[in-house]
């Protein structure tokens, strides 16, 4: 997987193409009609979908996060598990974290989000408890968290979290009080790889006796939490299970990996990954967050790739629309080459959410490649002189003229085959395998 840094380029090659679009399509090499070039600039630039998915890009920022737990249910674990990253500290004999600590978690100097990790209530001893709660309290309206992330252990069946959702319930009053807004929480129940039978560390591998079980756990908390009237947004069953390399291979054990160097410890490697429901939890904490800047932060921050696939694909239909309204009157062979620069631009735009900034022409040479037309150098002019052999092999189903589901299908496929090709990285050969296969099955149909 490609470090959210690369993407997050990507997408800014994007925005550059996208906003100098007009300017694009004006100097397109071969002469289109003005109804054709005005059409893709208005289908495009005046997509409100489209701006409002590019929108979402540059109006987002890192969502703060409360994380709390009582000692020993792997706090530290699963933000770890949380980033994909070795970001805090993790200790297999002691406690885990030792005090209340902010710290913002990082990716190639990108921030992903922030968090609050506050001590559990039992490392308190020896303090005046209401003093040292309400002095918790206080620290976790200052971080002023989007959301919070209430961890407890899912096998844990004792009273212990009483207290815990005792003393949510007083924050969430102070929450309320400074923002007029309820704080929305989310439960993990964590370290599920130890539920029976605890063999079974590998989540695709969980047999339904253990799913049976982890649900049965679940349900203990769900009615515990209706029992003292406390709303979650979300409880999900999770496991934290990772285990880390270094750079060289070689497997680091927990306590040896707090030894080692900041530096060392940013390049730490998964070298076995347990982790159980990650994503739904990153999915709910997503969805509990109010603030639309948060969670579009939590979004940038674990779905860029979901994201570039999102834009890529909304960009094909929308090219794959403007086709078939050009050929809502059935486009003469002779004229294919119009069909055949709006597939140019479509690539050249699925090109650039994969960091690849192409010509027209470029663009061109592929889609002609696909169509088994010879490569570069071959114009679009010499496409209409050879337009019904390069129809057949472009569009399934064209005669003397190409009609608007034709026309339509036909880009549809050419930037499925772009986004193979550009962004999922297949190369050309494959690329042509699964569009011939795409074709037969259009056909078909």
């Amino acid at each position: 997987m490609e470090n959210q840094r690369t993407i997050e380029q990507r997408i800014e090659n994007f925005k550059g193409i996208y906003n100098r679009l007009e300017k694009i399509v004006d100097n397109i090499p071969d002469a289109i009609p003005n109804t054709v070039t005005d059409m893709i600039k208005k289908q495009i630039l005046g997509d409100e979908n489209l701006r409002e998915l590019i929108n979402q890009l540059d109006h987002h920022r890192p969502p703060r996060i409360f994380v709390m737990g009582r000692t020993g249910v792997g706090k530290s674990s699963l933000i770890n598990a949380l980033c994909g990253m070795y970001v805090a500290e993790v200790s297999a004999v002691d406690i885990g974290t030792k005090e209340t600590v902010s710290y913002s978690c990082k990716e190639q100097g990108r921030t992903l989000m922030d968090i609050l990790d506050s001590r559990g209530f039992a490392e308190h001893e020896g303090e005046n408890t209401e003093t040292a709660e309400e002095q918790l309290c206080d620290d976790i309206i200052e971080f002023d968290p989007d959301v919070a992330l209430l961890i407890i252990g899912c096998t844990d069946r004792s009273n212990a979290t009483d207290d815990d959702i005792d003393f949510i319930k007083k924050v969430r009053e102070k929450y309320y009080k400074k923002n007029n807004a309820e704080l929305p929480v989310v439960v993990a129940l964590n370290r599920v790889d130890g539920v029976m039978p605890a063999r079974e560390t590998d989540p695709n591998s969980y047999s339904e006796k253990k799913l049976n079980r982890i649900q049965e756990h679940a349900a203990f908390f769900e009615e515990k939490f209706d029992k003292k009237q406390f709303n979650a947004s979300a409880v999900i069953p999770v496991s934290s299970l990772i285990d880390w390399k270094n750079d060289q291979g070689d497997e680091i054990d927990l306590d040896d990996i707090n030894e080692l160097s900041a530096e060392e410890r940013k390049r730490l490697e998964i070298s076995y990954d347990g982790r159980y429901n990650i994503d739904k939890l990153r999915e709910s904490l997503e969805n509990a967050i109010a603030d639309y800047e948060a969670q579009m932060g939590m979004r940038m921050a674990f779905k860029l790739e979901e994201l570039v696939l999102k834009i890529a694909n909304h960009v094909n239909k929308a090219m794959s629309t403007i086709s078939g309204t050009v050929a809502l009157s059935p486009i003469p062979i002779s004229d294919i080459y119009i069909l055949l620069i709006i597939q140019a631009l479509d690539t050249v735009m699925i090109a650039a959410l994969a960091g690849s900034e192409i010509s027209i022409k470029t663009a061109k040479d592929f889609v002609i490649r696909l169509g088994g037309m010879g490569g570069a150098g071959f114009g679009f002019r010499l496409a209409a002189q050879q337009g019904s052999k390069l129809a057949n092999m472009l569009f399934p189903g064209a005669g003397s003229t190409i009609s608007a589901a034709i026309a339509s299908g036909g880009t549809y496929a050419i930037g499925k085959a772009a986004i193979n090709h550009y962004i999922l990285g297949y190369n050309e050969i494959d690329v042509k395998k699964l569009f011939e296969k795409d074709k037969k099955a259009d056909k078909e149909n």
